[in-house]
């Protein structure tokens, strides 16, 4: 694998970026008076307690707009003077919501309770359009469309009053009564809410206070709202109703934060309370104050649009068996994101298992957030850097070196958007790079070729390569001392393959071709430059360019409908092999590059997806009821020979993310359950506990989220890894238990570089393993540490 990002003269585009509006929910520190002691510390005495540890709610990080709408009197005193619930008013005004605002579906009423349907309690918007005035309620134009809030969230007087504080339990008396908001004239009992009397193991908390009055968190009654007119259906949140003191019988603080598992809170009240609580702006004192202290501390993803300088938070990990939470941090919260063993909204569909911190023998931190192996000498890593986007949104890439033993960087170039083509000398001491940039005088886009000492990144020539010539798409390739640009002719047809000497960078020979061809690279032993045009696959010698071979596929029919190949992983590591698999025409053929011979070859069928595990093995997915792999319900997956060419067996659905050890092929069965099959016959041996949640009683989906499913196995020197989401999870290969999650490393999969992601992330030599890691970094590891 040489290239990385496509070559083009096209200029980058400026595509939109998307900038994140913190709300008005930037949460300030307004006192704290923690007190040390037992779990439960108890402030029975209503009228003469003291407040714990109380943060306030108010302020933003800029000044908000100020409030326009103020239309209803909000205090206590004035609430017999509102209007009438069944009063409607039409309006065009403009209203600033507080910091934590539940945002109806429709707005509730006395008879309605517990049917609520909550969209969130928070958006990106800083001030909203007024639709209508329904007494106690406003209909407001979000980017969720039409909400309901309560008008008492809009009063800027109010919400500044509103405090975050430390968890209390409430014990409430048995007439007690919960209100919309502090005052409100729609109340209902709380037992019509809450199990009222309640006992001990009856957690009735609250996090939030204004004046004499707690908010309590209540779990929705239904897990989710369907979209009108849609398959797919959103998550309903929890409600937020408010309890005066008066009906508080007593109430006991949660010490160390609501997390601890001392504290034997639910883990989907915790849930709850976040959905609530947490959002963009809120500060690392008030979370510990209301969670405590996380599990783990890890470094997080890239935080930064593209096309700005690489930025860094922390994850901060409360890990549970059956639910973990991640908070991404700068200096106030980023987003967070849930992970849960229970069926429904953020599911994972395998079990969940606590995190395991392995000391890497070293960690090289990159400028860009993605990094990948592309090349190995005897003394350095060639690495290769990304910043994940695609199309108008990509602008950085970089190759640079680290020394082997060490992880010191030993030089770096910096691409730009255009990304690369290399060819690495046999001898691994030089490396020739082509790429783009941009001439500072013209603004154009003009290719460069440099040749470049792997030691120490020292230029050993260069050349810039002519506008006119090499206007079109350029690609690269090399053999035995020769480096060769393929370059397609702009707006016509066919292209110029040009050779210079590889040590001098003196021109060797150049040719035309007046139909449109490919240029083939498989490594620094390639003994010639491999030309791929139509379904004809030529060989020439790279000192003369005369032609050496010549061979022919299939041709492609008219009626032949498309097919997936994805090619068997390199190991960089290993000593290259002169026998590979090429894409010639409509066929795969199994080739010995000295001598053109083809060992084995293989029709693509329409519609399949074939999924090279190894040169020998694959899985080849075939529809059942559609003519597409993608578009089809009903899927057989076959273990094909590839080399023997005969399929050893065949098994209902999907099955994809493979890997292979003597007798035993890793797969993951209908995206979501890990099993180990014995090569032989396809029995499962061992299967991961699994569930399926996206499906609903009533034929609706939850809204998939590919952070949480099972995708790739890896099998390294008998370790057995398996990517779920952004985890990379160590396996017991033997009993298909889950050992851990490997902590500071995460597997992302950033647009268009699929083939990286399973290619160049986790390798190995004979002692280490070697992965890449969307945080920045890239990562030497002993295997030993891994086997504990």
């Amino acid at each position: 694998m040489n290239h990385f990002r496509i070559q083009s003269r096209v200029k980058p585009r400026m595509g939109s970026k998307a900038i994140l509006l913190l709300l008005s929910a930037a949460l300030a520190i307004a006192g704290c008076t923690g007190e040390s002691g037992a779990n439960q510390s108890s402030t029975d005495n209503l009228p003469n307690a003291q407040p714990l540890d109380v943060m306030q709610i108010a302020g933003t990080t800029a000044s908000p707009p100020k409030v326009i709408y103020t239309g209803v009197a909000h205090s206590i005193e004035g609430a017999s003077n509102r209007q009438d619930a069944s009063n409607n008013e039409t309006m065009e005004e403009t209203v600033t919501l507080g910091a934590i605002a539940p945002m109806f579906a429709e707005p509730l009423k006395e008879q309605t309770a517990k049917s609520t349907q909550i969209w969130s309690y928070w958006d990106d918007q800083l001030s909203y359009p007024t639709k209508e005035k329904q007494g106690e309620w406003l209909k407001l134009e979000s980017s969720y469309g039409e909400v309901w809030v309560p008008s008492w969230y809009a009063d800027e007087q109010s919400q500044a009053e509103v405090k975050l504080r430390s968890a209390l339990r409430l014990r409430l008396a048995d007439e007690a009564q919960l209100h919309l908001y502090p005052g409100s004239l729609l109340k209902w009992k709380a037992k019509e809410w809450l199990k009222v009397p309640h006992t001990a193991a009856d957690d009735i908390l609250s996090v939030l206070e204004w004046k004499d009055w707690y908010g309590i968190i209540i779990p929705p009654p239904d897990d989710y709202i369907p979209y009108e007119n849609l398959d797919f259906v959103a998550p309903n949140r929890p409600s937020l109703l408010w309890i005066h003191k008066s009906d508080i019988l007593s109430k006991s603080a949660v010490q160390g934060g609501i997390f601890r598992q001392a504290t034997a809170i639910p883990t989907g009240t915790l849930k709850d309370i976040t959905e609530v609580i947490l959002r963009p702006g809120i500060k690392r004192e008030q979370i510990r104050l209301l969670l405590g202290e996380a599990d783990l501390i890890e470094t997080s993803g890239n935080l930064n649009m593209t096309g700005l300088p690489m930025k860094l938070g922390e994850n901060w990990r409360y890990e549970r068996e059956d639910g973990q939470l991640v908070i991404t941090l700068s200096k106030v919260v980023e987003h967070f994101n849930w992970t849960l063993s229970k069926p429904g909204f953020a599911f994972r569909a395998i079990p969940l298992v606590s995190s395991k911190t392995i000391k890497p023998a070293w960690r090289v931190n990159s400028t860009l957030a993605y990094n990948y192996l592309h090349a190995v000498t005897d003394q350095a890593l060639i690495l290769m850097g990304d910043d994940g986007g695609f199309s108008g949104m990509h602008y950085d890439s970089s190759l640079y070196a680290v020394n082997r033993t060490s992880g010191r960087k030993l030089w770096q170039i910096d691409l730009g958007y255009s990304g690369a083509s290399t060819v690495l000398d046999r001898n691994g001491r030089h490396i020739t790079v082509l790429y783009q940039k941009a001439n500072q005088e013209t603004k154009e886009w003009e290719s460069h070729l440099r040749r470049v000492r792997v030691s120490d990144g020292k230029t050993v020539w260069q050349k810039h390569l002519k506008q006119k010539e090499y206007e079109g798409f350029n690609w690269l390739s090399g053999a035995a001392g020769a480096i060769v640009i393929y370059s397609e002719f702009h707006e016509q047809k066919g292209g110029k393959l040009t050779a210079w000497d590889a040590v001098s960078g003196k021109l060797k020979w150049s040719k035309t071709f007046d139909m449109p061809i490919r240029i083939l690279y498989k490594g620094a032993n390639d003994s010639y430059i491999l030309i791929h045009q139509g379904a004809a696959l030529q060989a020439l010698e790279p000192g003369t360019g005369k032609l050496a071979w010549k061979l022919s596929g299939k041709e492609f029919s008219a009626d032949q409908g498309s097919s997936t190949f994805v090619p068997p992983p390199d190991n960089p590591f290993s000593q290259p092999s002169q026998k590979k698999w090429l894409s010639v025409g409509q066929e795969q053929l199994y080739i010995d590059l000295r001598s053109g011979k083809i060992i084995s070859r293989y029709a693509m069928q329409e519609g399949n997806y074939v999924e090279a595990i190894n040169e020998r093995y694959w899985l080849i997915g075939k529809p059942q009821d559609a003519k597409n792999y993608w578009d089809a319900k009903q899927i057989v997956t076959a273990l094909y020979d590839a080399i023997a060419g005969k399929t050893l067996w065949e098994i209902k659905g999907s099955a994809r993310g493979g890997a292979i050890d003597k007798d035993t092929v890793y797969a993951v069965l209908n995206n979501n359950l890990p099993v180990a099959l014995r090569k032989s016959d396809g029995q499962i041996k061992w299967k991961i506990k699994s569930g399926d949640s996206r499906i609903l009683p009533d034929g609706k989906r939850y809204s998939e989220d590919g952070l949480n499913w099972p995708g790739q196995f890896f099998i390294k020197d008998g370790i057995l890894l398996l990517t779920c989401g952004l985890d990379v999870l160590n396996i017991d290969k033997k009993q298909g238990e889950i050992r851990y999650r490997l902590s500071d490393i995460l597997f992302s999969y950033p647009e268009m570089m699929d083939p990286y992601t399973r290619n160049a992330l986790i390798h190995e030599d004979d002692r280490y393993l070697y992965m890449g890691s969307a945080n920045g970094s890239y990562i030497k590891m002993e295997k030993s540490k891994l086997r504990l």
